[in-house]
């Protein structure tokens, strides 16, 4: 039984990032996360896994190498595709744990530390964290204050597969084989994350949350835009359909009414009450 007394000496952390064409974002992160307080006894490594065949974060990655303490290691995936990248990060990270962060987030100085700490007291097969959002100064305040581009709000307990994603999780690297999955190429243009959560969640796994867990995300000036809304609109009704079967369709139409209200707002049909 793994709990509070469960000894960590030596354990590695592998910090896994997959990234595609957003080298320019990638110093900000592993400057948060050499500020990362880990556990007493344990260790952790930065595992870069570039998806563009051209290579693009390799200068970023080595130049940065040159200049943390944290050992940080560069890998190309150059086949295209989320789950093909996830995928090679399960097969080259080193550590028994991982603990997942996209390439646009950024790490509180006690994320790992809450991370697992969490996994620790809870036994979970996986511990979820918030991706709070980052708002440009040059977005509108009234569209801040409404809140409708806020992702989930997550609490300490028990979760569900609906209120979570791959921007900041953390498992053991045996939980694929505990499972026997892998991420599937047959969402390599999006969901993969959803699909495999909702595969091992049905299998039987438990999903906890950890409030303290949090990473940053800085909301970029093309997901304000319409068009960004409309494209997230359909790909989550239609990846929600493939994972969950036409018999749920009302929870696919929910994806994208939820979008289009986004729409409505984004783009001044509808003003919240916030503004009065």
């Amino acid at each position: 039984m793994i709990n509070a007394a469960t000894p960590l000496q030596g354990l590695l952390i592998s910090v896994c990032v997959p990234t595609f064409k957003r080298a320019h974002l990638l110093p900000r992160l592993f400057a948060a996360l050499e500020k990362q307080k880990c556990p007493e006894g344990t260790r952790f490594e930065i595992l870069v896994v570039d998806n563009d065949p051209a290579r693009s974060a390799e200068p970023v990655v080595l130049e940065q190498a040159r200049k943390i303490i944290v050992p940080l290691h560069y890998i190309s995936e150059p086949v295209q595709g989320f789950a093909n990248v996830r995928n090679r990060i399960i097969d080259e990270a080193g550590g028994r744990w991982m603990a997942w962060v996209d390439d646009d987030e950024y790490p509180s100085n006690l994320w790992l530390s809450a991370l697992v700490d969490a996994w620790r007291a809870t036994a979970a097969d996986v511990v979820f964290g918030p991706v709070v959002r980052v708002y440009s100064k040059r977005l509108p305040k009234w569209i801040i204050k409404s809140k409708i581009l806020e992702g989930p709000r997550l609490s300490d307990g028990p979760v569900s597969p609906a209120s979570v994603g791959a921007g900041n999780f953390f498992c053991e690297k045996r939980l694929f084989g505990k499972y026997n999955v892998r991420f599937s190429q047959d969402f390599n243009a999006g969901g993969e994350d959803s699909d495999l959560f909702v595969r091992i969640y049905s299998a039987g796994a438990r999903f906890i949350a950890c409030k303290d867990a949090v990473v940053f995300e800085e909301l970029s000036e093309d997901r304000t835009r319409v068009t960004w809304w409309l494209r997230r609109a359909f790909r989550g009704g239609y990846n929600h359909a493939r994972i969950h079967g036409l018999g749920n369709q009302r929870a696919s139409i929910r994806y994208f009414a939820g979008a289009l209200v986004k729409v409505m707002i984004l783009s001044g049909l509808s003003i919240p009450a916030v503004l009065l």
